[in-house]
């Protein structure tokens, strides 16, 4: 049965973890990817489920974790049947700290899945079947705790590792040579402001654009634009992602709403450059945010030109990016000191 699939999946995960001493134990959606590495990016302890749909499936979850004594769980991201389970956790063990991780915003609302689990969560912080609702969208905080829940911002980071920087010492800016643009709207839907971001690639001379994902339309969009898609797919492995970000001049990740992207940080790890919206508490107040950050998201031309101003001052940017990133990591440490 699926259900076991399930279950023994969870049970083989917390089997090759046992023997660690575990502080904090972090549960996330093996199939939410972005959720995932962001989950996987904070927490040295993970373990992956999916949706739960039966109280069965539940016990047998509940009771292994339960069985391993940890004293404090992070829900990061919330699925069908989640809240059944941190009811169970909370009944069985009043002392086991429970924290939701809530990566999603007010934006999701309009979408019925994610409104479910937005009423799942008030009811549980209500009947104090968690302790603790973690936000990734710093401006969301205010509304929660005026409700009366214990409410933190918990922030994101991507932590360094090898550098792809092959790609970078074979190219210098100019605009009369082409221009290698990596377009990752991480959707397909109007919220991830696609083919804005394609027509901004389209005012470069001779665009080659990577694209993921990518549907028939987006491609399209592309070709009768003029633009050379070299690249184009639905999904890769994180691994293979991010050799692609290293592959280009600059990457494109300008939404109209998001809580706290891990693509931006990933693309600027890697030394390349990355526009994005203004809807998330990265760089405010920092200089960053006048190279980056895009105030006309709906605005081909505006894209076009911050990303030639930041193609000029690519070393520049980079420079700042390393100041901004080890800040960024101190706080991100002390934000994980209050679960």
């Amino acid at each position: 049965m699926d259900e076991d699939r399930i279950v023994q999946a969870f049970q083989v995960q917390m089997e090759n973890i046992k023997k660690h001493d575990i502080e904090i134990l972090a549960i996330t959606h093996r199939h939410w990817l972005g959720v995932k590495h962001a989950t996987q990016e904070l927490f040295e302890f993970v373990i992956e489920i999916e949706d739960l749909n039966s109280y069965e499936q539940v016990v047998a979850i509940g009771m292994k974790i339960l069985e391993s004594h940890v004293k404090k769980i992070v829900i990061s991201g919330f699925a069908a049947g989640w809240n059944t389970l941190c009811s169970y956790l909370k009944q069985q063990d009043a002392k086991l700290q429970i924290t939701i991780f809530w990566h999603g915003n007010t934006t999701h609302m309009y979408e019925e899945y994610s409104w479910v689990r937005h009423y799942e969560i008030l009811q549980l912080a209500k009947d104090h079947h968690i302790d603790q609702l973690a936000l990734a969208k710093q401006n969301m905080c205010e509304v929660y705790k005026k409700l009366g829940i214990s409410v933190i911002h918990l922030k994101n980071h991507v932590k360094k590792k090898e550098v792809v920087d092959k790609y970078q010492k074979r190219w210098s800016f100019n605009l009369a040579y082409p221009t290698s643009i990596g377009i990752y709207a991480s959707g397909e839907t109007w919220a991830k402001n696609a083919y804005t971001q394609i027509a901004a690639a389209s005012l470069f001379h001779q665009a080659q654009i990577s694209l993921i994902p990518a549907n028939d339309r987006m491609i399209c969009f592309a070709n009768q634009l003029g633009i050379t898609v070299v690249k184009h797919t639905m999904q890769l492995s994180r691994k293979a992602f991010q050799e692609e970000l290293a592959k280009n001049m600059i990457n494109f990740y300008v939404t109209f709403t998001e809580c706290a992207p891990l693509l931006p940080l990933e693309s600027l790890n890697q030394g390349v450059i990355c526009l994005t919206g203004n809807n998330h508490h990265y760089f405010e107040e920092h200089p960053l945010r006048n190279w980056l950050v895009i105030e006309e998201v709906d605005s081909a031309p505006a894209i076009y030109k911050k990303a030639v101003k930041a193609l000029e001052h690519r070393d520049e940017i980079l420079n700042l990016y390393e100041e901004w990133y080890e800040d960024n990591e101190r706080q991100v440490i002390e934000s994980l000191k209050q679960i």
